[in-house]
């Protein structure tokens, strides 16, 4: 829900907070303050920062989002920059929060100009792999392609991010992986293990060919913030 920067302004944002949780978005009660404290404080340090990034260039192109980076983010963000660059090259700026000691603050990642038809020979390989993902599973699961992708970076051989930045943006969850529902349709309710699954060459492949230009981006633009 967008409720612009002028509800969440301090003066306005009891009254919008109360009228989120007369309509079932909040928990009733002193429980909305609690609930809503970090997301509200979090979206006004992001809209600052956009307005910082905006007022430096009012050209920049800004892709803003609550949820931290992580390989689907930075997927979507990518993407988006591709199909941009593909008609005119430009630089994009992603927007979203990250945790750094202890504390929670609003970062950004810089991804450079593309020449144009670098992008669309891109963008067709995605398109033409998507459409293979339609007839047979590929191996393809973001947040275990970028887990290989740091594997093979811990040599420090190649171009990109370090191993290390690469395992903060996609830091490993507690317990054993959970597999997506769809890909256990797809293999029959049975879950492999990762290790497994990672070591089929298709993996590499699509993690090289996607991830890699990707981790290289990045590398280049930086990040600040």
């Amino acid at each position: 829900m967008n409720l612009g920067r002028e509800r969440l302004e301090a003066s306005e944002w009891p009254q919008q907070r109360d009228a989120l949780s007369r309509r079932g978005h909040l928990p009733p009660g002193p429980a909305a303050s609690v609930a809503s404290e970090r997301p509200w404080q979090r979206c006004r340090a992001l809209l600052a920062k956009q307005t910082e990034l905006h007022d430096a260039d009012g050209q920049a192109v800004v892709l803003m989002s609550n949820s931290r980076f992580g390989p689907k983010r930075l997927l979507d963000g990518w993407l988006e920059h591709l199909w941009a660059n593909a008609e005119c090259p430009q630089q994009t700026l992603l927007l979203g929060p990250i945790e750094q000691k202890g504390q929670e603050r609003a970062a950004v990642w810089t991804l450079p100009a593309v020449e144009a038809q670098q992008a669309k020979d891109w963008i067709d390989d995605w398109q033409q792999w998507r459409q293979e993902a339609l007839e047979r599973p590929i191996a393809w699961i973001p947040e275990l392609n970028w887990q290989l992708l740091s594997w093979q970076q811990q040599d420090g051989l190649l171009p990109g991010l370090s191993a290390q930045q690469l395992k903060e943006l996609n830091p490993p969850a507690p317990g054993d992986y959970q597999w997506p529902s769809a890909w256990l349709q797809l293999l029959g309710g049975e879950a492999p293990s990762t290790a497994s699954w990672l070591e089929q060459p298709e993996a590499e492949q699509l993690t090289q060919r996607w991830l890699l230009p990707l981790s290289e981006a990045l590398a280049a633009g930086g990040r600040q913030l």
